[in-house]
Order: structure tokens, then sequence, then C-alpha cells
């Protein structure tokens, strides 16, 4: 009892190792694609379809634009003149009607008129409401992927505005960050942090401007940290934009940009700064625009935290086990319902950390349930074929093998009850004097014995095209042209019973010397018209043929002497051409009025 306890208990401790095992395997498989990053574009391209909607922008945010039209009326920028950029400083503030905050999203490095410079300066410092842009020099690959810059980031130089400019005005770095794989803008860094030195972005310099002038609290982002932020607005114009060339020329009423945030940078093709950004795939956005977004997701806190990717890793793992556990081995209902309800409560998880402002990838745990559910359907459909395949070889030894080779082949044939009356041949063999053979030897000889006698009669019908009907304890039934039908059916009868004529020669002697017995067998030939089909009731039947043709062959097989072959006046007339025979008597046999002729085979002429 313990031992089968123990027994037991080991197959179910296997059966799980196996279950555990297989679940670890496309665990595995999903850590290894995501530290691989295959699918980092297309899981960006799928949370930006997700996510990424144009929304109500913010009217407190307004772009004078250096487009087209600003470099038509007022010429090439290089050849523009700082005055023009004083004057829009001057027209925004007068008048009692000045923006929270000007941003100018242009790199005013070197000296040009050092009086117009100093004028621009000392305005911009009087006004107090004028950030400018500079740009990082980074000594070290900048890596923004991780929820971390490297540790090991140098800042080597501050390309920045001309000394009394920058003295005069807040500035705030303008480095666009790219993601490294797609190219796309996705994230800011509101501060960078290298030794004892801090840096501030454009954006969120701006940000605190605006936010002070109004008295508002500022949120204090942690340094060297870049953020996922969530764009507003499209490569259109939701955003107030108009012409830097306009304002210049007094076209534009100034009543509407007080206490706004005003950016002036590029927006013509020419000026080279536009990016490729997640809400618009295939359009570009001009730089001073992206600004505007990455400003409006610092007023509404709009950024998404990216979860460290080894926390990714395992809690994704973690749900991964679960799944293929409950999955494993389910038939194609309950494995689909599970792997749909998995995907949907995955998908349902993200919307939900993302409304928390909380990033999850999860399409490589979906593509890794999905290869689990696709491996899974092939393995139920190889298992089930070899099962299938398994069983029908076994059902051969039971039933005809070319109805089962049919079967396998079209898989359209009707196993039910019925027949139809066709052109046969029937052949039946049995061992003489078996009941006496039984008697005298021990059981387990006599099945060694049988056994080895039908098989040499199976094998003798199977070689010359005949269906194996059944066995009748020691006697074997054969009918030939039925289920299908076969081209000399009649002769290859005769052959059948010619072949196991010459086999039982060679048993024969086998068993006379092993067992002291003579094992010799009795065959009837008949053909004719029989009904062949399925004959029984609906939960078991038997394919077989019956009618007196077939009646007909079981009484000859009875009159057959040892090692003798009987076939009718019909075999006869159909194979006379090639076989020997010579007549014996007629026969009256029961049940019948006429005499029948009978004749026994010698041999092939």
């Amino acid at each position: 009892m313990i031992h089968m306890e123990f027994k037991e208990n080991n197959i179910k401790f296997k059966k799980y190792l196996i279950i555990v095992g297989y679940c670890l395997f496309f665990v595995l498989l999903n850590v290894l694609l995501s530290l691989s990053g295959i699918f980092i574009n297309a899981s960006n391209y799928v949370t930006d379809l997700m996510y990424q909607k144009e929304q109500v922008v913010n009217s407190d945010i307004k772009i004078i634009a250096i487009d087209d039209k600003s470099l038509e009326e007022l010429g090439e920028i290089n050849t523009w003149t700082r005055e023009y950029y004083l004057n829009i400083v001057k027209k925004l503030n007068e008048d009692n009607h000045a923006p929270a905050v000007i941003g100018f999203d242009i790199l005013f490095t070197g000296k040009q008129d050092p009086l117009v410079d100093q004028a621009f300066a000392e305005e911009c410092n009087k006004t107090g409401n004028v950030v400018v842009a500079m740009n990082l020099l980074f000594g070290t690959e900048v890596n923004v992927t991780d929820s971390k810059l490297n540790s090991n980031i140098n800042v080597t130089g501050v390309s920045k505005a001309y000394n009394e400019l920058f003295d005069a005005t807040k500035s705030g770095y303008v480095n666009t960050v790219l993601d490294t794989n797609d190219g796309l803008v996705r994230k800011c860094i509101p501060q960078v942090k290298v030794n004892d030195e801090i840096y501030e972005s454009f954006s969120y310099q701006i940000y605190k401007e605006y936010q002070n002038y109004y008295g508002n609290e500022v949120i204090e982002y942690a340094y060297n940290t870049p953020k996922r932020f969530n764009y507003s607005s499209t490569p259109g114009e939701q955003y107030t934009i108009v012409s830097f060339s306009d304002v210049i020329n007094g076209k534009i009423p100034l009543n509407d940009f007080k206490g706004s945030i005003v950016l002036v940078g590029a927006f013509a093709e020419g000026l080279q700064d536009s990016f490729y950004v997640p809400i618009s795939r295939g359009v570009k956005m001009h730089g001073v625009q992206i600004h505007a977004n990455i400003i409006e997701a610092y007023l509404n806190d709009d950024f998404v935290s990216e979860i460290n990717n080894i926390v990714v890793i395992l809690i994704n793992s973690i749900l991964l086990f679960a799944v293929c556990f409950f999955a494993y081995r389910r038939r194609i209902v309950k494995l689909s319902i599970i792997s749909l309800g998995s995907v949907i409560g995955l998908i349902i998880c993200q919307i939900v950390l993302f409304k928390l402002s909380c990033y999850l990838p999860i399409l490589t745990t979906l593509i890794s349930i999905l290869i689990m559910y696709i491996v899974q359907i092939v393995y139920q459909y190889v298992y089930e074929r070899t099962i299938k395949t398994k069983a029908l070889r076994a059902f051969k030894k039971y039933v005809d093998p070319q109805v089962v080779d049919n079967v396998i082949k079209t898989g359209n044939y009707k196993i039910e009850l019925g027949g139809e009356k066709v052109d046969i041949a029937c052949l039946f063999v049995d061992i003489r004097g078996f009941t006496t053979i039984s008697e005298s030897l021990d059981p387990t000889d006599v099945v060694i014995i049988i056994n080895e006698y039908l098989s040499l009669t199976s094998k003798a019908i199977l070689n010359n095209k005949g269906t194996l009907d059944k066995y009748i304890g020691d006697a074997t039934m054969a009918i030939f042209n039925a289920p299908f039908e076969t081209k000399d059916y009649v002769y290859n009868a005769v052959l059948t019973g010619m072949e196991i004529a010459a086999g039982s020669s060679v048993i024969e002697k086998k068993f006379l010397e092993q067992y002291g017995v003579k094992v010799s067998f009795g065959i009837g030939i008949n053909c004719g018209k029989a009904v062949v089909g399925n004959i029984g009731s609906n939960f078991r039947m038997d394919y077989t043929a019956i009618g007196d043709t077939v009646n007909t062959a079981s009484r000859l097989e009875g009159k057959a002497a040892p090692g003798e072959i009987l076939i009718t006046e019909a075999v006869y007339d159909a194979v006379k051409d090639r076989i020997d025979a010579e007549f014996v008597d007629s026969y009256q046999f029961k049940g019948k009025k006429e005499f029948i002729k009978v004749y026994r085979v010698l041999g092939k002429k």
C-alpha cells in the first residue's frame, strides 16, 4: 500500500515537474525577447497608437513662428540682426500686456552688432521674463532609453548666449531627447546634474517661470531622469501660431499674449529644426512645437513613469507563468478562453497603470502568450493525430485494413448499418482436427499454434488483395472484391488458397517436430452474389458478407481434406485457363436443391 502511494506521488511529482518546466520555457523565452529588444519598436508603436491622442491644448501657450513668410519678408535668417528679437521683446511687453514668459528657442551665440546686442540684453534684463536657449555638449554617449541617464555622463561644454544676454536672462538647454530605437521624441529630461553643476531644460525653465508668475506650485523632478510625456498637439496648428514677420510689422494684436507663454522658434522646413514624434507617425513636428507639448506636460504633470526593466521582466514572468500553468494541455475552447482572457487582462492592466502614470510594456508577454497558444494548438493537433493514427493502426487488427485506410485517406467513409449486393469471391480455411490438438496440448502451446496459423492466413489474404473478414475460432473468413472493387478477384482468391496451402506445409513440419501434432488446413472457395456491408446493431457492427455464396464456401471448407483446396464450378470456370484443377464430385449441400460441382485445385498452369 505504501509502495503504491509512493509510486502515485512520484507520478504526480513528475507531472508537475513537466508542467513547471513547460511554464519556465515560455518564461525564459519572454525574458530573452525582452532583453533582446526585438519588439521595442513594435511595443512603442502600439503604445503610441493607444495613448498618444490629440487633446484640447492650453490656450496660454502661443507660438511666434519664424516661418517661410517671415523669411520671404525679412530675408534669410542668417542675415537677420538681433534688432528683430529686441523689437519682439519690446512689442510683447509694452502697454501692460506682457506675457508671463517669453522663450526663444534660438541659440544667440557669439556677438554681432555690439550696440544692438547690448540693447537686447538690457531690454531682457528690464522685462525679466525672457528665457533663451543653450546647448549642452556631452563628452559621453547619452542613453535615454532607460529610466536613468548613465552615471558616467559628462558635460564637456555649453553652447550658450553671449555673456551679456546670458547674464540678463534665464537659460535652458534645448538638447532633443531622441529614442535610440526609432529616433522619435518621447521623452524629456527636466534637469541634468553633473558633479555639482545643475542644468535645467528650456521647457522646464519656462514652466517654472510661468508657475512663479502666477504663484503656483513648481513640481521638482529628479535629476538625470528622462520623463516619458504625453503629447497634446499634433504637428498641426492646435496652439495659437502667428508669423514672426506679422508681429514685427504690427499686424497682430498683442493683447491676447498677456500672462501667457510665448515661444519663438523655427517653423520653416529649411531651418532643419523638426523631428518625428509618436503622435503623428511619418510627419515631423517643429522643435518649438515639441517644447510647447513638453511645457503643457509639465503644467498638467502628464508624465508616465517607466518601471525598471528588471521589475518589468519579473512582473511579466510571474503573469506568464500563471497563464501557462492554467493553460497547459487544455482543450482548444478552454485554452482559447484562458489565452484571450489573459490578453484582455494584461491590456486592461496596462491601461489602468497608464492612467496612474505608470508604463508597463506588455507586448513581449502578449507575443509569448500567442506563441504558447500556437504551440498548444500544434501540439494538440499532432498529439491527437498521433493518437488517432495509433488507434486506426490498432483498429486494423480488428477491421479490414482497406476500410481503415480509406477512412484515413478520405475521412468520409460512412460507418452505418446496411449493405449492398455485389459479386465477390469468398474463402474459408480452418485447422483440421483442432479440437483433438487443443485437448492434447498445454493452452499456451495451443495459442502459439493458432496465432502462427492465423498470421499465415491473414498475410496470404492481404498479399492477394483480399479482405480479412473475421476469425471464427480456428477458422478464417476472407472476401474478395469488397469493400473495394479489384480486378481478377476470383483468381486472387484461388492464389490466396494456394499460398496458405504452401505455407501450411512449412508450419505442419515445424509443429510436428515441436509439439508432436500434425497441423493441416482445409480450404473452400466460392464466388457469386452476396450482401456485403455493416451488419449488426447501432453500438456494435461487423463489416462482412452474407448469403448463399458465403454459406457454400463454408460448406466446401468443411468438405476439404487436410491440405486440400476445394472450389465450386463457378470459380473453376473463372480460373481454368490459369489454374490446374480436377473434378472431385457433385455435392448437395444442406438447404440447397441443386447439386454443385466441386473441383480440387492442383496448382498453376
